[in-house]
């Protein structure tokens, strides 16, 4: 009797499954492929946030800066203006004016010292203030006709008189305009620092005829441009009100060539500059290009910006941005492990439904064969009854499998070891796996090198070597003898099942254990399967407090359990 039915009843089984796994793993592709979908314009949607927030809180603070800035720049500007006055009134007027008092009856008379100019002025002048006599080392007086330096007082070295001589006479016939009669030079080049301050003479058509001045060093400039600070706020009142605005508005001055003349006690308590907030103002070439600095410092945003300059909000929100890029890869991660363990359940649900089909087809076939009385012969009946004994057997087995996956999933496996002599044992499993192996013709050899007794739950072992023998059986080829065999190591029993099937892969070897896992090969030659036997093997060896693993055998695999041995059952 052939068994062309149940082959066939399989086949259509299978490809029904199939095509129903198919529309399945469709519809999981699409729902896995919109999650990350969503996910990633989750992320690219919180990145724009930032951005945009990132952007704004940079646009407002930048508009704050440029305002302080404008501030900086109008204070500098307003600075220049009190450094003019006190210039033009506390220094310039009275000493030029001396000056030409000095020489205005007579040109060609000798030049006067600037110790001698308090003697020239008039009772209507008024003295001359002591910050002027203090910056007024010597006097000068050049010949425009004829290029002639004269100099009193403090005594000049070549160099100094060729700068300023060269100096004056471009600056009379190049740059200066007729509202400028009076100006100031400054120099800090090879070694020369110094400073001129000077007023020209003209004749009856305006022609330029004699330059005179006072000179001195930049240094002695201090108390001038510490008085130009001290005339009040350089701000307007309605920003700093009644505040002593000196604690946030420094001066910093430096002359033509860059060198520093003047810097405020704010500035020179503060880190050095480049200062973030500050603004520049570049004083008339009549006054030497002087170059004023107006920084704020300490707390001059927050009084003069409502609610001072805003914080910056970039590691708050970077922060959020990489939390939320840890929570999305997290969500990919669980996500891809959900999909994996659907497919891995999928499969297993399509493995054990096969499982499952195969010998209820045969044992259904095979008993209504006998119900209905087409069994010809005695030798017919016996066939059929071995045949729907195998397949009971196999279920049984399969059934076995899936309670103590069940059970072990919620915690609920539970074993009971006792001292048993595993030689009979081991006889009696194999004696009981025998009709399955002949299906393929498989022959199965017991090998026990001594008498051992191990610890061990009679039903768990049993299971174990089951699946052992059962994976030996489905793996290797038909008429292949399996091995299995028993030996003391230590204190440990070591029970093994030799196959002369393909092997396991070095990188494999740990893989097998692990639930629902099956190699890609065995599912493209369409070996049935659960993916969960290996795994039960492992879970009920470690209940016993052993180990299992698998090594190279001379044609296959070699699987070993390792148990605690135990007393002897008579003992």
């Amino acid at each position: 009797m052939d068994r062309t039915y149940p082959k066939l009843y399989e086949c259509v089984h299978t490809i029904k499954g199939k095509e129903t796994n198919r529309v399945v793993s469709n519809r999981k592709r699409f729902s896995r492929a919109l999650s990350l979908s969503l996910l990633s314009l989750t992320v690219l949607l919180v990145g724009a946030l930032a951005y945009q927030a990132i952007d704004a809180a940079s646009s407002h603070r930048s508009t704050a800066e440029n305002v302080l800035r404008d501030y900086a720049t109008f204070a500098a500007e307003q600075y220049s203006q009190r450094v003019v006055q006190v210039w033009s009134y506390r220094i310039a007027n009275p000493l030029l004016y001396s000056l030409y008092l000095a020489e205005a009856d007579d040109l060609e008379a000798d030049l006067v010292a600037p110790t001698a100019l308090p003697d020239y002025r008039t009772e209507r002048a008024g003295p001359i203030p002591d910050e002027a006599l203090a910056i007024a080392k010597y006097s000068f007086r050049l010949d425009l006709t004829t290029g002639e330096l004269s100099v009193a007082g403090a005594e000049l070295s070549p160099e100094t008189r060729e700068w300023l001589a060269d100096t004056l006479n471009y600056r009379i016939h190049n740059l200066d305009k007729v509202d400028w009669q009076t100006g100031m030079v400054f120099s800090a080049r090879n070694g020369i620092h110094d400073f001129g301050l000077y007023r020209v003479r003209t004749g009856p058509d305006e022609t330029p005829l004699v330059v005179y001045g006072i000179g001195g060093h930049p240094k002695d400039l201090t108390p001038v441009f510490e008085l130009a600070s001290s005339y009040g706020q350089l701000l307007p009142a309605s920003l700093v009100g009644d505040l002593e605005e000196e604690r946030f508005v420094g001066i910093l001055l430096d002359g033509f060539q860059g060198d520093t003349l003047y810097i405020s006690d704010q500035l020179a308590a503060a880190p050095t500059g480049p200062y973030a907030l500050a603004g520049t103002y570049r004083m008339e070439e009549a006054l030497g290009s002087m170059v004023i600095h107006g920084a704020l410092v300490n707390d001059a945003a927050e009084i003069l910006v409502i609610g001072g300059l805003p914080a910056s909000r970039v590691p708050l929100l970077l922060g959020l941005l990489l939390l939320t890029l840890s929570l999305v890869g997290a969500a990919l991660i669980v996500l891809n492990r959900e999909y994996e363990l659907a497919r891995l359940r999928a499969d297993f649900v399509s493995g054990v439904s096969h499982e499952l089909r195969t010998p209820l087809a045969q044992i259904r076939m095979f008993a209504e064969t006998m119900l209905l009385g087409r069994v010809r012969t005695e030798s017919e009946a016996h066939r059929s009854l071995n045949i729907i004994d195998q397949e009971a057997r196999r279920l049984t087995h399969l059934v076995e499998n899936l309670l103590y996956f069940s059970r072990s999933e919620k915690g609920l496996t539970d074993i009971v070891p006792e001292p048993t002599n595993l030689e009979p044992f081991i006889r009696e499993t194999t004696e009981g796996f025998s009709p399955l192996a002949q299906l393929k013709s498989v022959t199965i050899e017991t090998l026990v090198e001594e008498p051992v007794v191990a610890h061990i739950d009679r039903s768990a072992m049993q299971q174990m070597l089951l699946n052992l023998l059962d994976n030996a059986t489905k793996y290797g080829p038909e008429g292949q003898t399996v091995t299995i065999g028993v030996r003391k190591e230590n204190a440990n029993a070591l029970i093994w099942v030799d196959d002369e099937g393909p092997g396991v892969s070095l990188e494999d070897r740990e893989h097998i254990w692990d639930r629902f896992w099956r190699r890609d090969e065995d599912r493209k030659a369409g070996i049935t399967g659960t993916g969960i036997g290996l795994s039960v093997v492992r879970e009920l060896a470690l209940m016993h407090g052993g180990s299992t693993w698998v090594e190279a055998a001379e044609h296959g695999a070699k699987f070993v359990i390792s148990v605690p041995v135990g007393e002897s059952p008579a003992a």
